[in-house]
């Protein structure tokens, strides 16, 4: 029985086409995404590396305007559609939906020129102190 002795280019294309079926095999695999709104994880899903994690979806929220995903907590790096590999955590970005304010006298007559005029919910605002006269 001989032996053979293997070329060290054929180990290295040998190792190179492992790696390459390696790298195909992950594009098909699907990867999980998290949704978060602040430190809570509102919605998941899964997504494929050819195609990335669905930055189109929103998970609306009562009173606020989705304004879109990032990927970080603090808001500061938007997110992008396109190749991924592994866990994408998403952050969404909301704001409080605005609300016109009116004012109205005691026969239900509109009192103009009262501030403020709106109010985003979930901000403070303060109210102007009516008054009438005769009244404490």
């Amino acid at each position: 029985m001989s032996k053979r002795k293997v070329k060290p280019s054929r180990i290295l294309i040998l190792l190179a086409g492992a790696a390459a079926c390696a790298g195909v095999i992950s594009l098909f695999l699907k990867y999980p995404v998290k949704y978060h709104n602040g430190d809570e994880i509102v919605a998941t899903s899964s997504y494929s590396p050819l195609f990335g994690p669905d930055i189109e979806k929103s998970v609306p929220m009562e009173h606020y305007k989705f304004k879109g995903w990032y990927t970080d907590s603090e808001l500061t790096s938007p997110a992008h559609s396109g190749f991924h590999l592994g866990t994408v955590d998403l952050y969404g970005k909301y704001e409080g939906e605005t609300y016109s304010i009116t004012y109205f006298d005691e026969n239900w007559q509109k009192i103009p020129g009262q501030s403020p005029a709106s109010y985003e919910y979930g901000s403070e605002i303060e109210l102007p102190v009516l008054a009438k006269d005769g009244y404490t």
